[in-house]
């Protein structure tokens, strides 16, 4: 029968050089254990057609003043947001899909494991988050302001604190006002 592992532990619960719970690691708490961004499964596939919507997807969310989530991880695999993207785009758009309820059909290609039971809302999310802007953007649609949430917070952001939609939304709020 082994021995009792922390019974070799010291006071402060590391075992003493050369022991045998020396050699001991343990078990992961619960839930998952915590995984490196190396760990995760990369199925996008980097063609120069990927290379270049990614490069026209970070400068139009570079002049939203906006932050990019490259590549979002959902069940310890990396999404493809190009292919999310003309996957919800051949399916009609995002309204359309949303309409539709279709979410879940366009997570289906990534084979994600049967625990992702969000994976069409987490999806769906990251479309919002990523790709409806500039989905607006390429249909000619008009961008709603607030689409993005904040603008994020940097050098070129620091001097001028409201975006020029943000702005004009003040503006039209003040003419507005009673009083005025």
């Amino acid at each position: 029968m082994p021995a009792d592992r922390d019974a070799d532990l010291d006071s402060n619960g590391t075992p003493p050089p050369g022991s045998e719970a020396d050699s001991y690691t343990p078990r992961p708490g619960p839930g998952r254990p915590r995984m490196n961004r190396e760990d995760y499964e990369d199925a996008i596939e980097r063609t120069p057609e990927y290379e270049a919507f990614m490069a026209e997807l970070e400068e139009f969310h570079r002049k939203q003043g906006t932050t990019l989530q490259r590549e979002p991880v959902l069940g310890g695999k990396k999404l493809d947001i190009m292919r999310i993207y003309k996957w919800v785009m051949e399916a009609g758009g995002y309204e359309k899909v949303t309409q539709d309820r279709g979410w879940k059909k366009i997570s289906i290609p990534f084979n994600l494991p049967s625990t992702c039971t969000n994976s069409a809302f987490v999806v769906k999310q990251a479309y919002h988050r990523n790709l409806l802007a500039y989905e607006h953007y390429k249909t000619g649609k008009t961008i709603p302001v607030g689409l993005f949430g904040s603008p994020r917070r940097d050098a070129s952001f620091e001097s001028s604190p409201m975006s020029p939609a943000m702005s004009a939304l003040a503006a039209i709020n003040t003419l507005a006002s009673p009083g005025m």
